[in-house]
């Protein structure tokens, strides 16, 4: 019998340990959720056009700050289910192998103790007695944990309740903004977003470049058209020259003396 509410109690303190972690992931989703409210919100309110209706304004900015105060809500009591929370963990292996061998140890004197003084105490048994003791360390931390995550079943309870009541309002300023076309960059306005800062220097240069097309005299861009025209005439290069008609005279490598040397005269003549 009491191995069975041994098991018992001890299916009792795993089952609290998973919740903690279910519950911690339930909490994920809230976080995720935060992210996603916040980041609309913030695009919103940037590129929120003031040029517009100023009751259309308050009216977007009192459901905005609304929702925030609710989700403000939310997120105190997710910070309540995330923190300040301990759980109490049965011992560790080597508390409870120094335990049992107490036990043993235990059960060893009483044996010796009956038999050297001749009396008849009850000899616990160890195996008895660290069931007991691990009874007992169940049920003291699976207690413990129950009610630890009582509360923060609670307390994640009003966070998501709160957190659905925060996206009704954000859901009045969204359509607020979108219906009412609050947005300054949207293609719809009559005049769109526009750099002032660039526009004012483009029309800086364009000054500049006029007033000196001003001071430039007609005079200067004649003489410069001249002067270009003159540089594009081309100049034809010298005629070919022509082939000289002097007589040529050959010496050979030989002896000068062995052979005859012709040379030719200037009326077509040879000398010999």
């Amino acid at each position: 019998m009491k191995s069975i509410f041994l098991e018992t109690v001890k299916e009792n303190y795993y089952y609290e340990l998973e919740t903690r972690n279910s519950i911690f992931g339930r909490l994920q989703l809230n976080l995720a959720v935060y992210t996603v409210f916040f980041a609309v919100i913030a695009y919103m309110v940037r590129v929120v056009d003031y040029k517009s209706d100023t009751a259309l304004i308050l009216l977007f900015y009192f459901f905005t700050l609304f929702c925030l105060y609710l989700v403000s809500i939310s997120s105190f009591f997710s910070y309540k289910t995330l923190t300040r929370m301990e759980y109490k963990l049965i011992p560790s292996a080597d508390r409870l192998n120094e335990k049992y061998k107490s036990f043993a140890e235990y059960e060893k004197e009483m044996v010796q103790y009956n038999k050297d003084h001749n009396q008849n105490f009850p000899v616990p048994c160890r195996e008895d007695k660290m069931s007991e003791y691990l009874l007992n360390s169940y049920s003291i931390c699976a207690t413990h944990n129950s009610d630890i995550n009582e509360k923060r079943r609670q307390w994640n309870q009003k966070a998501l309740v709160f957190l659905v009541l925060s996206s009704i309002p954000l859901a009045i300023a969204a359509s607020i903004f979108a219906i009412c076309d609050l947005d300054a960059s949207s293609p719809r306005k009559e005049f769109a977003i526009q750099n002032v800062s660039q526009n004012s220097k483009l029309n800086e240069i364009n000054k500049t470049l006029l007033e000196i097309g001003k001071k430039i005299e007609p005079s200067q861009y004649i003489e410069e058209s001249i002067m270009c025209d003159e540089e594009n005439v081309k100049v034809p290069p010298p005629p070919p020259v022509s082939p000289s008609t002097k007589g040529e005279s050959v010496y050979s490598t030989e002896d000068i003396d062995s052979q005859d040397v012709v040379i030719p005269n200037e009326d077509g003549g040879n000398d010999s």
